[in-house]
């Protein structure tokens, strides 16, 4: 493997005031690479990831291997539309009058499910700037109209 990310020479990491806890080298086979500091490499490894797939990485510090993606801070660096959606969707709610938030879709799908909100409650995507009820917005799972009507009690449950 070779890699087009230049590493930081020892002029550079003095001049940026660098220390070994701050920079990172990498592993490849038997082959090391680095020093780099971390926004770089991030950025390298998001568009490279099959490169590092059988990397290892340390930081200068204290030299201990692991798997590239072990460390948290390359964790992630690969956009899901999935993740992305959910992490740029904010959501407000009026609970007991107040606004609250703002709430992922994931903690909205959690009220639903312990029946803190339904889908009559007011819902804002904009601050609390307009409001709208749940049943209004799609992808809930929660429905609105008719199909989404609780069925009439049956007759034993009287």
């Amino acid at each position: 493997m070779t890699m087009d990310l230049k590493p930081l020479d020892n002029e550079n990491i003095h001049k940026l005031g660098y220390s070994t806890h701050d920079l990172w080298i990498v592993k490849v086979e038997n082959e090391i690479f680095g020093p780099f500091e971390i926004d770089s490499l991030q950025e390298y490894a998001s568009k490279n990831e099959i490169e590092f797939q059988t990397a290892q990485a340390s930081r200068m510090h204290r030299i201990d291997w692991h798997p590239f993606y072990f460390f948290a801070q390359f964790q992630n660096l690969f956009k899901n539309p999935l993740q992305e959606q959910a992490v740029i969707e904010k959501f407000w709610i009026l609970v007991n009058g107040q606004k609250t938030g703002p709430l992922t879709r994931v903690d909205i799908e959690k009220k639903f499910e312990l029946e803190l909100v339904n889908i009559n409650d007011l819902v804002s995507l904009d601050n609390g700037e307009s409001w709208q009820k749940f049943y209004n917005l799609e992808g809930f799972g929660h429905g609105g109209g008719v199909d989404a009507l609780p069925s009439p009690p049956t007759e034993s449950s009287f």
